[in-house]
């Protein structure tokens, strides 16, 4: 049976590449390297160019997502772009949502051409609002996040306790806080030393974003955790 195809992000895809656990083999492995092996990790190729700028990479690593690139087959991205987007992406000044909509495209087209269903896995949020019409109108893609992958694999692999994937569960939830949190505190002292006077007013601005960024990332790693000891259940 030919394996699902997946359509993944550069978020997703740096997420799920730079992250690692051990396995039962005391190995050090990536959510990514073991996706990899059960699913068709495909992307268009604007989403390789941004994995490329965003995350260093050697050749080797380069010619692998050059080799992952999905290459339109039933439309052109023209063809595409006039269709759903109002040729939107041909007439961008910015880069901003390019990538969203590509792999939305690419998606759709392994719909059309291949008559299968393909996971969408974005860990961009606001992507996922912002195309949430379209994807709402089509009803066909299985929207996933890395941590839906990592649960994916629970269910697929053998070798992944229950006790590794939820401590994968826990270590992923600050690996994916880490660099929200810095970027609003580099975004906080950045204000503060462009208008001091107001340091108390920014201060407690910034404290508000940070406390619901931290309760956002608990409240879903309590869900997903939820999750994992169900299906450990049922697995028994």
């Amino acid at each position: 049976m030919p394996k699902q195809d997946c359509i993944i992000d550069a978020c997703s895809y740096i997420y799920l590449h730079k992250f690692s656990f051990l396995s039962q083999g005391e190995e050090e492995v990536t959510p990514f390297d073991l996706l990899n092996k059960v699913v068709n990790i495909k992307h268009h190729k604007v989403i390789s160019d941004e994995i490329k700028r965003n995350f260093t990479v050697s050749e080797e690593e380069a010619l692998l997502i050059n080799n992952r690139e999905y290459q339109l087959q039933k439309h052109t991205l023209e063809h595409y772009d006039k269709t759903l987007y109002n040729k939107a992406i041909h007439h961008a000044t910015t880069e901003r949502d390019k990538g969203e909509k590509v792999n939305l495209i690419s998606a759709l087209d392994i719909i059309i051409k291949k008559k299968t269903i393909p996971i969408y896995l974005t860990d961009d949020i606001k992507a996922i609002r912002s195309e949430k019409k379209l994807l709402t109108n089509f009803l066909l893609y299985n929207i996933w996040t890395s941590f839906d992958a990592i649960i994916f694999l629970f269910l697929t692999t053998s070798n992944l306790s229950y006790e590794m994937v939820k401590n994968a569960i826990t270590d992923f939830t600050a690996f994916i806080y880490k660099p929200t949190y810095d970027n609003l505190i580099k975004a906080r002292d950045k204000k503060i030393d462009d208008q001091p006077a107001k340091k108390k007013e920014i201060i407690k601005k910034y404290a508000i974003k940070i406390s619901s960024w931290r309760k956002q990332t608990q409240e879903n790693k309590i869900d997903y955790l939820k999750r994992i000891e169900i299906i450990n259940t049922l697995k028994n």
